[in-house]
């Protein structure tokens, strides 16, 4: 198991480096602005116009601007009882959802989505509550079957030490 995992880590280390370029175009990082003019080096005017933020923002709303609620789609039975508790349950359900903030983590899981191709979402149960979390792909990868089932065998979330130094540096006021 250990060689799947080490196998996974470094095919997952190869893309993150794609990962943050899609990432830093998606922020308006663009290679223009680290060009070096040689000719004239007086006149260098730089442009950036980013319509990669304008599509991938566009998307999203288009496609998550309203919250994604769950309907049942048939009734099983032709009595009026069972069928009301469906429809509460779903009631429930919808609220809980609605409660959690999954219409946001929705809209931000499908922003990863847009940019770079990959997106996970992690939901714990914690004592007697939901806690649902969008991760960021850069420290996230999946490891699947390699049969027709393609079924998730492991998820793998990691954190490094130079986050927790970015965070320590930020000034106190």
């Amino acid at each position: 198991m250990k060689q799947i995992v080490d196998r996974a880590m470094s095919t997952h280390n190869a893309n993150v480096g794609d990962i943050q370029r899609l990432y830093n175009y998606y922020r308006g990082r663009m290679d223009i602005l680290d060009r070096t003019k040689e000719v004239r080096p007086e006149i260098n005017n730089k442009v950036v116009i980013n319509h990669a933020a304008e599509i991938t923002n566009f998307k999203t709303g288009f496609t998550f601007g309203e919250p994604v609620l769950y309907v049942y789609r048939g009734k099983d039975t032709l009595d009026d009882a069972n069928n009301k508790a469906d429809d509460e349950s779903l009631a429930a359900l919808n609220k809980l959802m609605y409660k959690l903030g999954k219409s946001s983590k929705d809209r931000e899981l499908a922003q990863w989505l847009f940019i770079c191709g990959v997106a996970q979402r992690i939901t714990l149960y914690e004592g007697k509550e939901l806690h649902t979390y969008v991760c960021d792909p850069r420290c996230t990868f999946t490891i699947r079957a390699n049969d027709f089932t393609k079924r998730v065998l492991l998820s793998v979330v990691y954190s490094t030490d130079d986050m927790i130094d970015d965070i320590t540096d930020i000034p106190k006021k």
